[in-house]
């Protein structure tokens, strides 16, 4: 069986194949690592953003991790424009 998680991370930096995320909670808060995923993943992504990440293990050590989905709670110029109060 797969191992999955969900945590929250914001992230360090975005490369073609894999992002580097680090860990915003937890014991183990501060812990930075590099996740595999899709391009359609990757582009909306961008450093500094806070997200959501559910990840799969892609072995049985559970060294190697692959991003599943991204919510964003706080991505960075990807703000939707808030309507102005009347």
């Amino acid at each position: 069986m797969t191992a999955r998680i969900q945590r929250q991370f914001s992230v360090s930096d975005v490369a073609d194949d894999h992002v580097w995320l680090k860990l915003l909670e937890g014991e183990k808060k501060g812990l930075e690592f590099a996740a595999y995923a899709d391009s359609e993943t990757l582009e909306p992504l961008e450093e500094g953003d806070k997200v959501t990440v559910t990840m799969k293990s892609r072995n049985q050590r559970n060294t190697e991790w692959e991003v599943v989905k991204v919510s964003g709670e706080e991505l960075a110029n990807h703000s939707s424009p808030v309507p102005a109060d009347d």
